[in-house]
């Protein structure tokens, strides 16, 4: 480890600990982008470890080296156990992931393809997805379901300077924005009568769905998800995703290797069938895992 490796591992350590304080202020609840962030520097300290020293040549940076990995060691143990417990059945990540892959999934399943699913789910299903579908056209409901997405999952990160990625995403969008996205998606006017009517209807279409989540990820078993060579983003294309690219943060958190809620299962992981659904309706609309993208030939596959 270099001069350059001992300003990094400083670096982890600060991070680390920026990371922590974010966690306690949130009260423990994070998001996919805070585990996936937190889960980068273990990972980077881990490797530090398993790389060692051996191209220190000077002994008093080979010492202090030594110290600053094993501080970073201690920094990174008790945010490891907070990764753990984030991303546990019914934790705060998890509750993001399946609200959001959700409600893509219910626009989904109005497609045609599908009505013979949505048939056999309970009467309290099919007579919500009759309301919906008279009040708005499953174009408008997922042009008003996309910006909702962003505002589900990310809320900011501490600036991290082993990561700076992380700065190329916006601020949390204020309802405003979410409008005037939804209204653009619709292919409104922002601000026109027209826009703040489909609007408020969207809300209503929002909170009923939500409502009807539960049964929703009930009404059929897990699937098993393989994951056909996905290949990590370098550090330049996630800042170019991360800048410019509409984030699936729910395929974001099954690529993360981290979704504990999720079992693995041989190469792969088993997800809420709505989660899986709605995963693929992300792909369909442009959405972007912000960690990971398809070989040339391969993506996400069902077993």
């Amino acid at each position: 480890m270099s001069t350059a490796g001992l300003r990094r591992a400083a670096d982890l350590v600060l991070d680390a600990r920026e990371l922590r304080a974010e966690e306690e202020r949130r009260h423990g609840d994070v998001s996919v982008a805070w585990v996936v962030a937190a889960g980068d520097v273990v990972d980077d300290v881990e490797e530090m470890g398993r790389r060692g020293r051996a191209d220190v040549i000077v002994p008093s940076v080979s010492e202090l080296t030594e110290r600053v990995h094993r501080l970073a060691l201690d920094e990174v143990a008790p945010l490891r156990s907070r990764i753990d417990v984030a991303v546990g059945a019914g934790g705060p990540v998890e509750q993001r992931c399946l609200l959001s892959a959700g409600l893509l999934a219910a626009g989904a399943l109005r497609r045609p393809e599908h009505l013979e699913r949505c048939a056999a789910m309970s009467p309290a299903v099919r007579s919500t997805f009759e309301d919906v579908a008279a009040l708005v056209s499953a174009e408008v409901q997922q042009a008003g379901v996309v910006p909702l997405l962003e505002q589900i999952h990310w809320d900011g990160l501490p600036t991290l300077r082993t990561q700076p990625a992380w700065r190329r995403r916006p601020s949390r969008a204020s309802a405003a924005t979410v409008g005037s996205r939804q209204a653009a998606g619709a292919g409104l006017e922002p601000g026109s009568l027209e826009a703040l009517v489909m609007e408020a209807t969207l809300d209503v279409v929002a909170e009923r769905l939500t409502g009807i989540l539960p049964a929703l990820l009930a009404s059929e078993a897990p699937v098993l998800r393989r994951s056909s060579g996905r290949i990590r983003r370098s550090a330049s294309t996630r800042a170019l995703t991360m800048r410019m690219g509409r984030i699936d943060w729910a395929a974001t958190f099954a690529d993360s290797g981290r979704s504990r809620c999720w079992h693995a299962v041989d190469g792969g992981v088993m997800l809420p069938w709505a989660v899986a659904v709605g995963i693929d309706e992300g792909e369909r609309l442009g959405l972007l895992s912000a960690t990971h993208s398809d070989p040339p030939d391969a993506g996400w596959r069902r077993a």
